[in-house]
C-alpha cells in the first residue's frame, strides 16, 4: 500500500489537493493562533452581523458597515455581475445573524465611511474563506497588508481548481 501512496503523492493533482486541504485547515482552524502576531487577541472587537449587503460588506447591530479587507467580490448593483449573488449568499450563510470578531487592518475606513476589517466567525477567517472558495478574488489596497501572501495563494489555488465564480465567470 505504501508504494501506491507514494505514487499518488507524486501526481500534481494529489499535491495540489493536499496543499489546498492544508490551506483550508489553516484558514478554518483558529486562524488567529497561526496567522496573527502574539497579543493580537486583545485587538479583537466583538460585534453581531445583522445584514449582509453583498459578498464583501456587512452591517453590524451598531449600524456600522464593514468592508472586508484584502478581497473583492462581484458587485450586486442594479445589474449584478457574474457571481455576485453566489458570493452574497455564501457570505450570508457564514455571518448573517451571528456574533463575529473584528480586527482592524492598516487603514480604519474606506472612502465610503465603511470600517475596514478582518472578520472571524466561529474561528473561521471569513476574508480568507471567501477567497479560498472562489467567491472573491484577492485585492490588496494597502502596501502593509499582512495577509497579502495568504490571500494570493488561496486565490491562485481557487482559480486553478475552478472553485466558485472561477468556474463560470471571466474575472
Amino acid at each position: 500500500m505504501l508504494p501506491t501512496l507514494v505514487k499518488a503523492a507524486r501526481r500534481p493533482t494529489a499535491i495540489a489537493f493536499a496543499a489546498g486541504m492544508l490551506l483550508g485547515l489553516l484558514v478554518a482552524s483558529s486562524a488567529t493562533n497561526y496567522l496573527l502576531p502574539s497579543g493580537s487577541e486583545a485587538a479583537f472587537i466583538s460585534a453581531r452581523v445583522v445584514r449582509v449587503i453583498d459578498g464583501d460588506t456587512v452591517e453590524l447591530a451598531s449600524g456600522e458597515r464593514v468592508r472586508y479587507i484584502g478581497l473583492d467580490t462581484p458587485e450586486m448593483g442594479e445589474d449584478p455581475e457574474c457571481g455576485a449573488q453566489e458570493a452574497t449568499d455564501f457570505n450570508r450563510r457564514m455571518v448573517e445573524g451571528k456574533p463575529v470578531k473584528l480586527l482592524a487592518g492598516p487603514e480604519d475606513t474606506d472612502d465610503f465611511g465603511r470600517l475596514l476589517r478582518y472578520v472571524f466567525v466561529d474561528d473561521v477567517f471569513v476574508n480568507a474563506e471567501l477567497v479560498r472558495t472562489g467567491q472573491a478574488i484577492p485585492r490588496i489596497y494597502h502596501p502593509e497588508e499582512p495577509f497579502a501572501r495568504l490571500f494570493a495563494q488561496l486565490g491562485q489555488t481557487a482559480k486553478a481548481d475552478g472553485r466558485g465564480s472561477w468556474a463560470h465567470c471571466a474575472w
